[in-house]
């Protein structure tokens, strides 16, 4: 609960809400409605879950480095 209030790990948390979401709805397979987001430049498919906590992990060094 320390990160809560960081910028950035909300994003993290709600694509991980995002992929857990998914897993439970899927009878714990993480696949059909998960994937959905193409990304050609790497020959993938990611889920919105996925993006989300791309960005936050992303934004979160800037923001603590900042702070220090």
């Amino acid at each position: 609960m320390v990160n809560r209030g960081t910028s950035g790990m909300a994003l993290v948390g709600i694509g991980a809400l995002s992929n857990l979401s998914v897993v439970a709805l899927n009878g714990g397979i993480f696949g059909l409605l998960a994937d959905i987001i193409p990304v050609a430049f790497v020959h993938n498919v990611h889920s919105v879950g996925d993006i989300l906590i791309a960005a936050g992990g992303f934004w979160l060094p800037f923001v603590r480095l900042r702070a220090s």
